[in-house]
């Protein structure tokens, strides 16, 4: 009985522990384990333009990115200033390259992550959105064992214009965008 209580303990505390640790080193430059975070990864949750809505994909596992997948997410990512960009070859297209970018604006006060992202796959068309993430610590099966994961939930979309210079700030629970020169934001978006 002893020894099954422990076990449990070691379970229950190994999420806690990453939890903290990793939504910490999230809030502050948005790595995980020291990782930057792939851009063609964000491109999971856009749903294609001509389909419109919220896409179907609502949840990735950054852990599984970081310490793997490196095919799935194999391309030279660059940072300019804050900005996680990528080219890549398209699917089906050899001659023809995709683009996929963000950048971390930061944390809302209720916890939610703020990332502005770029997405050209296809066309001249740069489309952007703000995602409005949810990290969860939670367990996942790795073979046979049980490893903590860091999981990003997408809680919204923002749409923005294609080619926007909007700059997009915060404040408390609130997401702000101001024109390019104007010094007062046109558009706030309020989360719970």
């Amino acid at each position: 009985m002893k020894r099954l209580l422990i076990v449990v303990l070691i379970f229950l505390l190994v999420p806690a522990q990453a939890s903290s640790k990793w939504i910490a080193g999230m809030a502050k430059d948005f790595t995980h384990k020291g990782k930057t975070i792939h851009p063609k990864l964000f491109l999971k949750f856009n749903p294609w333009v001509s389909d419109g809505g919220p896409g179907p994909v609502i949840a990735v596992d950054l852990t599984a990115q970081v310490e793997g997948n490196g095919n799935q997410f194999f391309a030279d990512v660059k940072n300019d200033s804050g900005l996680i960009s990528c080219t890549y070859r398209l699917d089906g297209y050899p001659d023809r390259e995709g683009y996929a970018a963000y950048r971390y604006i930061g944390r809302l006060e209720n916890g939610l992550f703020v990332v502005q992202t770029y997405d050209r796959s296809g066309g001249t068309a740069v489309w952007q959105n703000v995602l409005l993430l949810r990290m969860i610590v939670t367990t996942r099966y790795d073979e046979d064992q049980k490893k903590p994961a860091l999981v990003a939930f997408l809680y919204r979309t923002i749409d923005m214009m294609e080619r926007s210079s909007d700059k997009v700030s915060l404040s408390g629970n609130k997401v702000l965008f101001t024109k390019e020169g104007q010094s007062s934001s046109y558009k706030s978006v309020e989360t719970p």
